[in-house]
């Protein structure tokens, strides 16, 4: 198990935490993966490292966010409901300097600037880059502690962000675990605060196996309940499938897939009577550019939430009846269907 891992390696480094801790690993191919649990807010996003560039003589990490606002990049809202996804922003370039510290390279400028001061004594403030409404940052302890959805540790870095001009907007605080990442981050939006923690990760010293490609479909759980006892509380009646489809390959041959649109995958969920009784394109536009997609070795992750929801005979929305159903994905590609997976669930109601 990842936790499991992580936890071992957290405690057996925690005596030795220094100026080289490293608390962003950058490494090509590396992904995270964050999910809120906060009702009515964005269900997850993914950061990952895609590729290297040099910059006044100095290596570079390109890291991108995908699927929400919030990331590595700003966390400012883009709607007052901060629930708008949005798709690859520009690169953030990132580094880590010998002193511990997380910098980047601003291309606007061509200059380099602190991202991060990671390596801050507690109670020391910093300027801040991680979001334009939180200049500042304050390093809160150097030995935290840390319980989340992949487990509980200590040694973490905890930090706290200063406030800025915006309004209901901007990073609150950080968790950092090192050598691993960003675990935790919670964020300050018009509804009020929210927090993201790591649920997912794929990173160079946690992933060891044989070169391999697969593509494969994980549920957040096997079994959901509509909770239809009243008072009927909506967030509670319609519950949420949260699904990541993941391409691997480590193999040495690079794979190259063509869109012709912006689709890139498709899921439909069945019935156990092999109706269809939702499709995620249905009611979405999507581009018609014709684009297309390298994985070298690494991994390629897409995120989507799911409400098992049906408009009833009211012609409102409730949940979908009862039952057992089967989630099935594949990538839209020109080739055809050749990446196919599938996962099953179960749905009780509780009355």
């Amino acid at each position: 198990m990842l936790g499991t891992k992580i936890t071992t390696v957290s405690l057996l480094l925690c005596a030795t935490l220094g100026a080289q801790t490293v608390w962003l690993p950058l490494q090509v191919g590396n992904t995270w993966i964050y999910r809120t649990s906060d009702a009515g807010a964005s269900a997850s996003y993914t950061v990952r490292v895609d590729r290297t560039a040099t910059f006044d003589e100095r290596t570079y990490y390109s890291v991108v966010t995908e699927g929400q606002t919030t990331g590595l990049i700003s966390a400012t809202p883009l709607s007052p409901s901060d629930t708008v996804p949005v798709p690859a922003v520009s690169p953030l370039w990132l580094r880590n300097a010998e002193d511990g510290r997380i910098m980047m390279w601003d291309e606007q400028t061509s200059s380099e600037r602190l991202y991060l001061d990671t390596a801050a004594e507690p109670g020391a403030t910093s300027e801040s880059s991680v979001d334009l409404c939180s200049p500042t940052s304050t390093v809160v302890s150097r030995a935290a502690e840390y319980s989340g959805p992949i487990g509980q540790f200590k040694c973490v870095l905890h930090i706290r962000y200063g406030p800025g001009t915006c309004a209901d907007a901007g990073v609150e605080t950080d968790y950092f675990l090192p050598w691993i990442g960003l675990v935790s981050r919670t964020t300050q939006t018009i509804a009020g605060s929210r927090r993201y923690d790591l649920v997912y990760a794929r990173l160079g010293v946690t992933v060891i196996s044989a070169p391999e490609l697969s593509f494969s479909l994980s549920l957040d759980r096997s079994t959901y309940t509509a909770n239809l006892m009243p008072p009927i509380v909506p967030e509670n009646a319609i519950p949420q499938v949260n699904a990541r489809i993941t391409l691997r390959n480590t193999t040495p041959d690079p794979l190259t897939f063509d869109f012709s649109n912006g689709q890139v995958y498709e899921l439909v969920l069945w019935n156990d009577h092999g109706n269809v009784v939702w499709r995620y394109s249905d009611g979405r536009a999507f581009t018609h550019d014709f684009h297309s997609i390298t994985v070298s070795k690494g991994e390629r992750t897409w995120n989507e939430t799911i409400r098992l929801a049906a408009m009833d005979a009211a012609g409102g929305m409730g949940p979908l009846p009862a039952g057992r159903y089967v989630l099935e994905c594949w990538l839209t590609s020109t080739e055809g269907r050749t990446f196919t997976a599938s996962a099953p669930l179960t749905l009780n109601h509780v009355q």
